[in-house]
């Protein structure tokens, strides 16, 4: 299965424990994610 994963999405699973986290952490599914969500994530770990 291919999931398309937007920012608020992954960045709310690596928060806390969810269901969320579980289907996103499925090695059955081909996540999908725009560019910018990498340099979102790392402006967040600069802060």
């Amino acid at each position: 299965m291919k999931l398309v994963v937007d920012a608020n999405i992954l960045f709310s699973a690596l928060l806390r424990d969810s269901g969320t986290r579980k289907l996103l952490l499925d090695r059955r599914l081909s996540l999908f994610a725009p560019k910018f969500l990498l340099l979102e994530y790392q402006n967040i770990q600069e802060s």
